[in-house]
Parts: C-alpha cells; structure tokens; sequence
C-alpha cells in the first residue's frame, strides 16, 4: 500500500546557503533546521524514506520561517 506523508519540511543545502548569506546568522527553528541532517542533505532523507520501503513517498515544502518574512519578492524569486 502506498504511503504519501505530506507533511515534510526542507530547505536543499544550496538554497539553505543562500539564504544564510542573505539574512546572516540563523535564529530560532531556522538555526535547528540547518542541524537536522534531512532537513538540508537529499541523501540522507533518502536513506531514511528507504527504510519505510519502496511505497512510501514524501510531498516536500520549504521549512519555515516563511520565505517571505526572510527576503522581499525579488530575492525570494532568486533563492
């Protein structure tokens, strides 16, 4: 049977860099983020998804804080 859990949270280390350089030091929740090694290294979320078998599948969306409290249009555009 199929398993999709949909409430998954990360930021690619290329973009988490990114935006480390844009804001500076990270606070709060976004400095865990970058501690979490799913959270900022594809490899080994996918190490950890294949221990739950081959039907189990996750729907991805940026960690918070919200991008757009971090960096106006534009440069949430570029990240």
């Amino acid at each position: 049977m199929k398993k999709i859990d949909i409430f998954n949270h990360i930021w690619p280390m290329p973009f988490y860099e990114a935006l480390i350089g844009h804001i500076g030091t990270m606070t709060d929740i976004t400095m865990r983020s970058g501690a979490v090694p799913m959270m900022t290294n594809l490899d080994r979320r996918f190490e950890v998804m294949d221990m739950f078998g081959p039907d189990y599948m996750q729907v991805l969306s940026l960690a918070s804080p919200p991008l757009e409290l971090l960096a106006g249009p534009s440069k949430a555009m570029e990240l």
